[in-house]
C-alpha cells in the first residue's frame, strides 16, 4: 500500500458561513491598508517605476524596461501599474492598486486553502494572520512584493486543489491556475523564479508516495515555468549595472534580513517567532492525519527557507538581494499555525478569542505605521518652504544629490521650488567615493523618457555658487566629500523638506581654479 496522494485533510461541508467571517475580516484589513497608504509618501523605490509605468502606453512601458530600466524588474508589475494608474489616476492609489490586490488575493488563497487542510475556523484565521506578519506593508507599496505575495499563495491553493483525490473536482480551474500564478510571479519579479522550488519539492514528495508520476501536474508547472522566455529580453538592459551595482556584495546576513522582512523588523521577535514555529510545525506534522500527503509539508518546509534559497540564488546567479525579496516564506508559517491551531479552534470561545487577538494585533501594527507616517509627512510638509531670508533670484538650481530624495521631493514639492529642484550625478565621483554607479546610469537612462532636472556634475562646478540640499545620506551623497576634497567653502542656509539647504562658494577666492581642473 502506498501513501495517498491527496492534500486534502478536511471535509469543510456545513462550513460555509464562516467565508462571511473571513471577508469581512479581508475587508478590514484592506480598508486599514487603504488608511496606511493615504497617509504614507511615495518613497524611492516606488519612483523608480513611477515616471516610467504612467507613460502614456503600455508599448512604452514595455519599451523603457527593455532598453532604459531604473526600476530593475521584469515587466508584469509596471504593465499592472500602468493600466491601473489609467484607471485610479497617476497618484500613490494608483501605483499600489495592483500590490494592495496581490495581498487580498493572498489572504482570500490562505482561506480556502486551510479550509481545505483543516476546517473553516483555521481559515478563518489564515486569512485574518497576515496582517500580522511584516510582509502587509508591502500592500501599501508600489512594487511588485504583494504582487509576488498573492502568486504564490494562488499557486499553493491551486496546487493542493489539483492534487486533491477528489472524483468529483474537475482539475481543469486548479491546473489553470497553477501555470497562470507562477507565470505570474516569475514576471514581476526576477527572484519570482523561486516559486518553483516549493512546487517542485512538494510534486516531488508526493510522486515519491504515489510511485508514479502525474504527469498532467508536472507538465502545467513546465509550462508556467516556460515564462522565463517573456523576461529574458528584459535582462540585456540590466548588464550596464552590473559592475558596480550598489548591493552587490551581500553576505550571509540577508537570510536574517528575508526573515525579519518576512516576519518583523524586531529582530528578537523573529527569532521567538522562528522557534515557535519550527516546534509546533514539528508536532503537527507528526501528528498528521492518514489522508494528509507529505508532499504538503515538504512545499511549506521549502517555502519556509525561502530566505536560505534567496540569498544562495543572489550568490551564485543575480549577485544582488533585499530581503523582502524572500516575504513569501510568510505564506509558509501562516498556513502552519492555522494547521497547528486546528483542534484549539474547535471551541467557540477558543475561537473567537484567537480571532479577536490576531485582528487587534494587526490592526495595532497598521496604526503604528499609519501613526508613523502621518508624523513622517507632517514634518516633511512643513519644511517645503525656503528658509526666512533665503534670495534664489541668482540661482537657477537647487541641487540634490541623493536619488531617491531628489525623485520624492520633485513630486511633492510646491510649484515654485519644483520647477527649481535638480539632480547633481557623475558616475566617475560616484564610484570614486561609493564604489557604484547605480544612481548615475538611472540618471542616464529616466532623462530619455522622463521631464526631469539631471545635471551633470561639471555643470555644477560651473555654476556661480550653486545651492544644493544636503540630506546626510551617507551610503548615496558624495557631493559634500568632493566639495570639501576640493577645499570649497560651503555656507550653510536652513533646511528644506527634512534636508540642510547649503550654498557652495565655487567662484571663491582661489577655489575656482581647483574646480574646474577636471
Amino acid at each position: 500500500m502506498h501513501a495517498p496522494a491527496s492534500a486534502v485533510l478536511h471535509d469543510d461541508t456545513g462550513e460555509q458561513g464562516y467565508g462571511l467571517l473571513a471577508a469581512a475580516v479581508i475587508v478590514l484589513t484592506t480598508v486599514s491598508s487603504l488608511l496606511l497608504s493615504h497617509v504614507r509618501m511615495m518613497w524611492a523605490d516606488e519612483f523608480l517605476s513611477y515616471w516610467g509605468d504612467k507613460l502614456p502606453t503600455a508599448t512604452d512601458v514595455v519599451r523603457v524596461q527593455l532598453h532604459y530600466p531604473i526600476s530593475l524588474d521584469p515587466p508584469l508589475y509596471h504593465l499592472l501599474a500602468h493600466w491601473s494608474m489609467r484607471v485610479f489616476g497617476a497618484n500613490a492609489l494608483g501605483m499600489r492598486a495592483p500590490a494592495l490586490l496581490g495581498v487580498i488575493l493572498s489572504q482570500v488563497a490562505l482561506f480556502f486553502l486551510v479550509r481545505r487542510l483543516a476546517g473553516s475556523r483555521a481559515a478563518v484565521l489564515a486569512a485574518a494572520l497576515p496582517a500580522v506578519f511584516g510582509p502587509f506593508w508591502y500592500s501599501a507599496e508600489g512594487r511588485p512584493y504583494g504582487w509576488l505575495l498573492g502568486m504564490y499563495a494562488l499557486a499553493m491553493l491551486c496546487w493542493v486543489l489539483a492534487t486533491s483525490d477528489a472524483v468529483d473536482r474537475s482539475r481543469t480551474l486548479p491546473l489553470v491556475g497553477l501555470a497562470l500564478s507562477i507565470a505570474g510571479a516569475i514576471t514581476c519579479h526576477y527572484f519570482g523564479v523561486l516559486i518553483l522550488l516549493p512546487l517542485a519539492a512538494g510534486e516531488l514528495v508526493r510522486t515519491v508516495d504515489r510511485k508514479r508520476i502525474d504527469w498532467l501536474v508536472a507538465a502545467v508547472i513546465v509550462v508556467g515555468a516556460a515564462s522565463l522566455a517573456l523576461i529574458l529580453p528584459f535582462q540585456h538592459a540590466l548588464l550596464a549595472f552590473k559592475l558596480h551595482y550598489y548591493n552587490r556584495h551581500v553576505t550571509s546576513e540577508a537570510i536574517t534580513l528575508g526573515y525579519k522582512n518576512s516576519v518583523s523588523q524586531s529582530a528578537l521577535v523573529t527569532r521567538i517567532f522562528l522557534l515557535v514555529i519550527a516546534v509546533v510545525g514539528v508536532r503537527r506534522f507528526l501528528k498528521r492525519g492518514p489522508a494528509e500527503s507529505r508532499g504538503l509539508w515538504a512545499m511549506l518546509l521549502v517555502l519556509a527557507l525561502m530566505p536560505l534559497w534567496c540569498f544562495l540564488f543572489e550568490r551564485f546567479v543575480t549577485h544582488s538581494m533585499e530581503g523582502r525579496y524572500a516575504i513569501p516564506a510568510s505564506l509558509a508559517f501562516v498556513t502552519v499555525l492555522a494547521l497547528a491551531f486546528e483542534a484549539f479552534l474547535q471551541r467557540k470561545t477558543a475561537f473567537y478569542g484567537t480571532l479577536l487577538a490576531v485582528v487587534l494585533l494587526g490592526l495595532a501594527s497598521i496604526g503604528v505605521k499609519v501613526r508613523r507616517e502621518q508624523l513622517f509627512r507632517r514634518d516633511f510638509m512643513s519644511d517645503i518652504a525656503l528658509p526666512p531670508g533665503v534670495d534664489l533670484a541668482g540661482s537657477r538650481y537647487i541641487y540634490i544629490n541623493s536619488f531617491g530624495n531628489f525623485l520624492q521631493d520633485q513630486y511633492y514639492a510646491p510649484p515654485e521650488i519644483q520647477s527649481r529642484l535638480a539632480y547633481v550625478y557623475d558616475a566617475e565621483e560616484e564610484i570614486k567615493y561609493k564604489g557604484r554607479d547605480t544612481h548615475s546610469i538611472s540618471a542616464d537612462n529616466v532623462r530619455k523618457y522622463a521631464p526631469l532636472q539631471l545635471i551633470p556634475y561639471k555643470a555644477f562646478l560651473q555654476d556661480a555658487n550653486p545651492v544644493f540640499i544636503n540630506y546626510g545620506v551617507e551610503d548615496w551623497e558624495w557631493l559634500p566629500q568632493d566639495l570639501d576634497a576640493r577645499e570649497i567653502p560651503v555656507q550653510p542656509l536652513g533646511t528644506l523638506m527634512l534636508g540642510r539647504l547649503e550654498q557652495a562658494n565655487t567662484h571663491a577666492s582661489g577655489m575656482a581654479g581647483p574646480a574646474m581642473s577636471r
